[in-house]
């Protein structure tokens, strides 16, 4: 952004990291990365905002400076290490496809690849493994940051000793009159209109966290529910992800409920806790965005490109030139090219929107995988999931072939429904439609759910996902969109797009 919009968005949980070309995984895994928490002390002590947990203490390290007590950045990694504790990043020799043997640059080194996912075994919160924190009966607020290269977490709590997950049935039975103690308040780019229940279970019920995703959220540890406790945040979302938590989609390997299935634990304070005013007054109905807040309610978007919706697809293509040998399996295996638009990063810009204009973007996803969206510069907010019926439609979907964007039949867009059912069908908890917690939010990043078919249908024929977002951009200049599995976007899924004046966009 321009020097001059440094600080002027809304309060929210922000992060940066080193964005290297062909490194940026590997600095973000080491650390280069932080939060970025803009606070506004005015619209913040009004309303139900004036109730956010507010303690502060003081600095160990230097007395001058205070920090908040209940206000706590958390950001989950899921790291590698060696046997002497370091860092470690899985490479694997390059190969030529034709005789297998080790590809070598002018130097003679043995080229290294990197696989399309990397997949940690210890989980780590603000670079700790496996960490507990000793609360106090009261409101905390985790300000939630998933930083993994790959990893989307599925959250809940559990108890650590006697394996009770903590429900809202739970909750309830401990204090009939309270409501649920664990509430969303904002996502990447602000306040939510209201808060929302969430982390009511695993599975469906849980709280999802894609990579490079914020959640602001509220744990209200003062609640019966948790007195006395020991309480594990746990994790079971599959590793790779592809919008399935049942049993058939879990790799043992890359998800473990004694090692990546558990991200920290939370001992609890015995005594009599006073639950939280901001959340025992009106639950989940508590206003955020209220009339005396300069913000406003949220709003809904108007676009205004002309050309309509713009449509973008996600495919993934096997390397004609480069294979590598997977320790894993054993096996010769193709590397995967991960693409936007069928097209490689430094192809030339295609997307091209004005300034100060709204657009309607159609994240269209051809792959089994979900892939967390982000585009730089803007916030956006999601208007509507569901999948392309492209067995009824004979032009329902052409995906782009690099030369021209993808194409797409209105009529083909089946929203809120899971793959070969009808519109708005869609069960709790799938991808397939606009989580509760992701509507009327600003975000900056949208899980896009993959390409699937019918359960049992058997039928080959797979039904492209999508999601459809609306975005504004309001300063000139080049910007980029990519996946934030880190490894995808190094393994060519990113693309620029370039804000132009008024009237010279396409």
């Amino acid at each position: 952004r321009r020097s001059s919009d440094l600080n002027t968005q809304e309060a929210t949980t922000l992060w940066f990291h080193d964005h290297s070309m062909g490194i940026t995984r590997l600095n973000a895994y080491a650390g280069v990365a932080a939060f970025y928490v803009i606070k506004d002390p005015v619209v913040e002590g009004v309303g139900a905002l004036a109730n956010l947990p507010k303690g502060r203490y003081a600095n160990p390290v230097v007395p001058s400076l205070q920090s908040d007590e209940f206000d706590l950045p958390v950001v989950i990694q899921d790291k590698a290490f060696t046997e002497d504790g370091s860092l470690a990043f899985p490479t694997f020799v390059n190969l030529g496809t034709y005789t297998y043997n080790a590809l070598h640059d002018s130097s003679g080194n043995a080229l290294a690849s990197i696989r399309p996912e990397m997949w940690g075994n210890v989980i780590t919160v603000n670079g700790k493994a496996w960490p507990y924190k000793n609360v106090k009966n009261q409101l905390y607020r985790l300000r939630l940051l998933n930083g993994s290269d790959s990893r989307i977490y599925n959250l809940w709590f559990q108890d650590a000793d006697t394996g009770e997950v903590i429900t809202p049935d739970l909750a309830t039975a401990a204090a009939p009159t309270l409501t649920w103690p664990v509430v969303q308040i904002g996502a990447e780019q602000g306040y939510r209109n209201e808060a929302i229940d969430v982390a009511t279970g695993p599975g469906p019920g849980g709280l999802l966290l894609v990579n490079g995703g914020r959640i602001d959220l509220l744990v209200d540890f003062g609640h019966p529910v948790f007195k006395g406790r020991n309480v594990i945040l746990r994790n079971d979302c599959p590793a790779p992800f592809g919008g399935d938590f049942s049993q058939m989609a879990v790799d043992e390997t890359t998800l473990d409920p004694k090692t990546t299935g558990r991200v920290m634990l939370f001992k609890v304070a015995s005594t009599a806790g006073t639950p939280s005013p901001l959340l025992a007054a009106a639950g989940p109905a508590t206003s955020l965005r209220t009339s005396v807040v300069p913000y406003g309610a949220y709003p809904n978007l108007t676009p205004t490109r002309a050309a309509g919706p713009r449509y973008v697809d996600m495919q993934e293509r096997k390397d004609p030139v480069n294979s590598f040998l997977d320790p894993t399996t054993g096996l010769v295996t193709f590397r995967t090219i991960l693409l936007l638009n069928n097209t490689m990063f430094h192809a030339p810009i295609t997307e091209k929107p004005e300034v100060n204009s709204t657009e309607e973007w159609v994240f269209i996803n051809a792959t089994p995988d979900v892939h967390p969206m982000h585009i730089h510069l803007t916030k956006f907010e999601v208007i509507e999931k569901g999948y392309i019926d492209n067995l009824t439609f004979d032009d329902a979907y052409t995906p782009a072939d690099g030369n021209a964007p993808p194409r797409a039949n209105p009529a083909a867009f089946v929203p809120n429904a899971e793959p070969g059912d009808p519109a708005n069908s869609a069960r709790p908890g799938s991808l397939y439609a606009v989580a509760p917690n992701e509507a009327k939010v600003w975000k900056d990043m949208v899980p896009v759910p993959p390409a699937g078919q019918p359960l049992e249908s058997g039928q080959p024929i797979q039904y492209p996902g999508y999601v459809r977002v609306r975005l504004k951009f309001d300063s000139l200049g080049a910007y980029m969109w990519h996946c934030h599995i880190l490894s995808h976007e190094e393994n060519e899924m990113m693309r620029p797009f370039l804000v132009v004046p008024a009237g010279s966009g396409n």
